[in-house]
Formats: structure tokens, C-alpha cells, sequence
């Protein structure tokens, strides 16, 4: 169970219109702790955990 965001966007989106979704997606990463699974290593052995969300460019 979970929620997942991904985007795909349209060629057809103008740069300005892109950023101001860009600019709202980055205010929501900073007002809600947004979680991922990523790989991570602890103590040498690699698990896969949940880590807070960050930008990606």
C-alpha cells in the first residue's frame, strides 16, 4: 500500500508553465515528509529502506 507521484510531461507544457508546477512540487517536498525506498548501506550490508524525499533535477 502506498501513494506514489510520478510526472510525465507534455511537450505541449510551456516552460513557464512548467515551473510554476515545478516550483509547487518543491514546496510540497518541503511541507509533507514525503517517503521513498531507496537503497541504502548500514553497517556494510545493503538494505532497502524508506528515506525522506528530495529534489531531483
Amino acid at each position: 500500500m502506498g501513494i506514489y507521484l510520478a510526472m510525465s510531461i507534455s511537450k505541449s507544457v510551456t516552460k513557464e508553465e512548467w515551473k510554476s508546477v515545478y516550483q509547487e512540487s518543491l514546496r510540497l517536498l518541503e511541507a509533507f515528509p514525503l517517503a521513498e525506498i531507496r537503497k541504502v548501506t548500514i553497517h556494510g550490508i545493503d538494505v532497502y529502506a524508506f528515506v525522506q524525499s528530495l529534489a531531483k533535477e
